[in-house]
């Protein structure tokens, strides 16, 4: 298996802001050529490495940004692979299986109980590991951030309608900037 991954193609590719309306889904948007190099396609898993991995389902970029060797990533992606925007990322294809349990720390309050089912749905689809960063969009401009505390198997996953998400105690952490250039 060691061998297989370094088979894998892979990229280096500079941090551009994304989309305002891609924040929080989990994309990273590239050039249809660059996703050509990586053996992907459109809505496949990327792992995205900084200074650490995170893991982003692949968007094709929008006419006016292709062709600049550029991956549009949000502030929360960027913040979970340990990047800002015009620094280097190493982007590859990744396989990731359906998680088990995902087990989730609200990072501000925890919301209420009919809004925990209402995040299961939003989040169906999301690639994430353990550490990452994620943000629910509730109803109107309201959105749940979380930290993910723990997945099954270990290593990253996708959420899917049959991952069991739990939904732990509230995390007081430092201070986490939350606002990023697409929050403007």
């Amino acid at each position: 298996m060691a061998g297989q991954a370094a088979e894998t193609p892979q990229l280096e590719l500079r941090v551009t802001e994304a989309l305002s309306k891609d924040v929080g889904r989990g994309f990273a948007r590239l050039d249809p050529e660059d996703l050509v190099r990586l053996g992907a396609s459109t809505g496949e898993i990327l792992e995205v490495s900084g200074k650490r991995r995170t893991y982003c389902r692949a968007m094709l970029a929008y006419k006016q940004a292709r062709g600049q060797s550029r991956v549009q990533l949000d502030g929360i992606t960027r913040g979970n692979a340990g990047v800002g925007l015009d620094e280097l990322v190493t982007v590859r294809r990744r396989d990731c299986p359906p998680g088990q349990q995902v087990v989730l720390a609200p990072l501000d309050a925890r919301p209420s109980d009919r809004d925990l089912q209402y995040i299961a749905g939003i989040l169906d689809g999301l690639a994430v590991v353990e550490n990452d960063r994620i943000r629910a969009a509730l109803f109107g401009r309201h959105a749940a951030d979380f930290r993910v505390a723990r997945t099954v198997p270990a290593g990253p996953v996708l959420i899917h309608h049959t991952t069991r998400l739990v939904f732990g105690p509230t995390e007081e952490l430092e201070p986490v900037h939350t606002m990023s250039y697409e929050d403007i």
